[in-house]
């Protein structure tokens, strides 16, 4: 006899309201939920949407090095469709505060966005957030 042991991940309670419309949204509700810019090592986290852009989920994804962060896109998918989301916005840090994308950013943003344009779901961006406001959006770089 196979016994199933469903896994579910730690559930948090945030104060999360309205949609993401803009860069500047989706930046200041990761301050607000992750302090995001504050971490001391690479961070990344996700938001995921409803077909309204409202916002349904809020996740850390990964916690990296002083450099680096390791992103699975299956991690990122497994999320969006157990919300039963339409669409997801990655955001990471650079604690240095230099928001250039590394070679590897870029890699495993062009791996996503193939693997949403697969599932039919709405990739809309990948913001890394630097030091005192400073961001780029790795998505513009890459269309």
């Amino acid at each position: 006899m196979n016994k199933f042991i469903l896994i579910m991940e730690e559930v948090s309670e945030y104060n999360i309201t309205g949609n993401i419309l803009s860069p500047q949204d989706a930046i200041y509700m990761a301050e607000e939920v992750f302090r995001l810019s504050k971490q001391p090592e690479e961070v990344l986290i996700m938001f995921v949407t409803s077909t309204r852009n409202d916002i349904i989920g809020a996740f850390e994804i990964s916690r990296g090095a002083l450099s680096q962060s390791i992103a699975e896109p299956r991690e990122i998918f497994k999320r969006v469709i157990l919300c039963n989301g339409s669409g997801f916005l990655l955001l990471h840090n650079h604690p240095s505060g230099d928001v250039s994308p590394s070679k590897s950013d870029v890699e495993i943003t062009i791996r996503i966005q193939q693997g949403a344009s697969i599932l039919a779901l709405n990739f809309f961006d990948h913001i890394i957030v630097g030091a005192h406001g400073s961001y780029h959006s790795i998505i513009h770089d890459i269309k």
